[in-house]
């Protein structure tokens, strides 16, 4: 009804967020040893299970690591907005 689609715009339009950026990466494009990281962290959060017989929290381990990866983030300074 409305035909409107999941975006609710006109032509599929993507939702923007607070100051006209889109969602991606937190200052600047992650690497592949960062983006790596970011997946097992991301695994061990969602997945706790493939580590549980290992580790007492996996999930605990997975938020570290996140965190870890995204301090430096904020280290360098943000890449201009096109």
């Amino acid at each position: 009804m409305g035909g409107r689609g999941l975006a609710g715009g006109a032509g599929g339009a993507r939702p923007r967020r607070a100051g006209g950026r889109l969602p991606g990466p937190a200052r600047r494009p992650l690497g592949l040893p960062e983006r790596l990281g970011f997946v097992a962290a991301g695994l061990l959060l969602v997945f706790p299970a493939l580590l549980d017989g290992l580790l007492p929290a996996p999930h605990w381990l997975g938020l570290g690591l996140a965190g870890a990866l995204l301090l430096p983030q904020f280290r360098v300074p943000a890449r201009p907005v096109l």
